[in-house]
């Protein structure tokens, strides 16, 4: 956001859009994101964990 707008601001009247102007692509959408596992030589293999306690 920008500056506040000073107190003496008197503004313009509304510009209509070009009627030759051509909007561009639309950008893709963002991919989904999903985290890997992070460290793997540190995290222990399925085997190794302990089962959970109920």
């Amino acid at each position: 956001m920008g500056a506040p707008l000073s107190p003496d601001y008197i503004p313009g009247p509304e510009v209509p859009p070009s009627p030759d102007y051509i909007p561009g692509p639309k950008a893709p959408p963002s991919p989904d994101y999903i985290p890997g596992p992070e460290y793997l030589e540190y995290l222990p293999l399925a085997d190794d964990m302990l089962p959970a306690e109920e």
